[in-house]
């Protein structure tokens, strides 16, 4: 027994999906994707490693086929909300020279209408573009305003004003003779 897992994929219009189906054979002699539920169909048939491929009207010019031993990938481009449906993949092959069906991977699509609203990803961009526009003028424009130079200099000064140096040695003051030196350790 082989144990499938039920894949949900959610598109918006105009979106392409990969539908992806993994066999457990190699001998695959031709793959079919099939809509099951609201309008069931064969979607897409195509003999092993894609060589002769037929669409349903529906899908003409829509699907891409690739397979790659016993995987195949099947695209399905600009899909419309009307390709919403449930979708199984089976293959093909051959045992003591008799078709056998096996099922691979079923899947549900769900496609939504693709709205056109304000909170596109291209308005969030936009705005903020904008917003880091009007900060770069605002700092320039402050800075214009300012004489850089005179902060500085006054920076400078201020520390070598806030300095202090202290005179460890008393024999250079003058008038302090009359007075005992408070450094000395007695």
């Amino acid at each position: 027994m082989v144990k499938h897992e039920l894949m949900v994929i959610i598109a918006v219009e105009g979106d392409s999906v990969n539908m992806t189906c993994h066999f457990n054979h190699l001998e695959l002699i031709d793959v079919y994707l099939k809509r099951t539920l609201g309008k069931p169909m064969d979607v897409i048939y195509a003999t092993a490693y894609g060589k002769d491929k037929n669409e349903a009207p529906e899908y003409k010019n829509r699907t891409e086929y690739f397979q790659l031993n016993n995987t195949v990938m099947i695209t399905l481009q600009q899909v419309k909300k009307s390709d919403s449906d449930a979708y199984v993949c089976e293959g093909t092959l051959l045992r003591n020279k008799q078709p056998h069906i096996v099922n691979s991977s079923s899947f549900i699509l769900a496609v939504k209408e693709k709205t056109e609203d304000s909170s596109s990803p291209w308005m969030l961009h936009t705005l903020v573009f904008l917003s880091l526009l009007v900060v770069s003028i605002l700092g320039c424009f402050f800075l214009s305003h300012i004489n850089v130079k005179k902060y500085c200099r006054k920076g400078k000064g201020q520390e070598l004003q806030n300095i202090v140096y202290e005179d460890m040695t008393c024999n250079l003051r003058s008038n302090t003779m009359a007075r005992s030196n408070l450094y000395s350790v007695t």
